[in-house]
């Protein structure tokens, strides 16, 4: 296998498991918050889907499925510390991306006058939960990207 192959197949791989970090993080910030506000009832666009744990984690993993092709390009291109910031902070603007639209996709269920930003505020927020899965999450993908600039076997950066 050639190196830019695999340096491909690592971004792909780390793309997927930035967005299932995303996803998993947000879906738990949402059990916290949302949650038990809206599970039971009928979904605000379709009532007659009840909304369940497993509906709002398929919720927020389609969603999550959207950040796949930009942190796989940012990954692949991932190198020097300015780019890999720029990859964090892409990834920090997808997870409040996810969190923001699932609480905006439920505003109609507690007032449809919102603008934006205020279902995340109003609904999906929690003082300390919110930030610490944020960060945890951001740092965890920092973490994932230095894993992609070691060289194999090694434990060093690779070259170029």
């Amino acid at each position: 296998m050639t190196p830019k192959l695999r340096r491909f197949l690592r971004a792909g791989a780390i793309a997927l498991a930035g967005a299932a970090l995303a996803a998993a993080t947000v879906w738990v910030n949402l059990m916290a918050g949302l949650g038990p506000k809206v599970l039971g009832i009928g979904h605000g666009m379709t009532p007659s889907i009840e909304v369940t744990p497993l509906s709002l984690a398929i919720e927020v993993g389609l969603r999550g499925l959207l950040l796949v092709p930009p942190l796989a390009v940012l990954a692949m291109i991932s190198g020097p510390w300015p780019l890999r910031a720029l990859s964090v902070l892409l990834f920090a603007y997808g997870w409040y991306f996810i969190a923001d639209d699932i609480a905006f996709s439920y505003a109609i269920d507690f007032g449809a006058t919102w603008g934006p930003g205020e279902p995340f505020a109003e609904l999906f927020y929690r003082p300390l939960l919110t930030p610490a899965l944020w960060i945890g999450a951001s740092v965890a993908y920092l973490w994932l990207l230095s894993r992609l600039n070691r060289a194999p076997g090694t434990g060093r950066r690779a070259a170029g």
